[in-house]
């Protein structure tokens, strides 16, 4: 490529370049005109030989030079980071999101074992403290003369509440749903008249 030039620098070349323990760092870049080959293997080195073989002036120049720490620490970065982007651009392959979905089902069903087990201490715990007779007789946290009896609808509700952060378990809860319970399982005492049936 160089002519008898080669000759007179080899064991110079020979000795830094290829000797030098830099040598595996060593970037070679081969120029024809516009066009450029990084030489890392005989076929590229070949690539370089057929473009100086095509240019009318049959001229070239390699350059070889060590890559910038920074640079090659950006190069790792932007490629780390497209590899990230690629892997979120595609989603999930079928075994995340079968693991995803699986994940999800255990989780809901431990809430709802969760939710179950806190229903029959609530249930339980009232139960004792009520009165006796069909079920659990309790006395309406804001309305002292509003007596019901709780039923297992209600217990659940109660606790569906008190996971959801809405209720206590000494507190029911003040939604809807369980004043609607409240008011289906209401109980009059056995002391009181009609007439004060009617006032309440």
């Amino acid at each position: 490529m160089c002519g008898n030039i080669c000759e007179e620098y080899q064991p110079g070349m020979h000795h830094m370049v290829l000797s030098s323990p830099i040598a595996p760092c060593l970037i070679w870049l081969g120029q024809v005109g516009c066009e450029k080959v990084t030489i890392f293997n005989s076929l590229t080195c070949q690539a370089f030989v057929d473009l100086l073989a095509k240019a009318t002036k049959h001229k070239g120049s390699v350059m070889i030079f060590t890559e910038n720490e920074n640079e090659k620490a950006k190069k790792v970065a932007q490629t780390c980071a497209a590899k990230e982007l690629i892997a979120s651009a595609r989603g999930p392959t079928a075994a995340e999101a079968q693991v995803g979905v699986l994940t999800k089902e255990l989780e809901d069903a431990r809430n709802r074992i969760a939710l179950h087990g806190l229903t029959a201490q609530l249930f339980d715990e009232k139960s004792q403290k009520g009165t006796s007779g069909d079920g659990a007789i309790l006395v309406c946290p804001w309305d002292p003369t509003f007596l019901y009896c709780l039923t297992w609808n209600g217990a659940w509700v109660w606790a569906k509440a008190v996971q959801s952060g809405m209720a206590t378990c000494e507190n029911p809860p003040r939604t809807y749903e369980y004043l609607t319970i409240m008011n289906k399982a209401r109980v009059y005492h056995k002391d009181t008249s009609v007439n004060d049936r009617v006032k309440m």
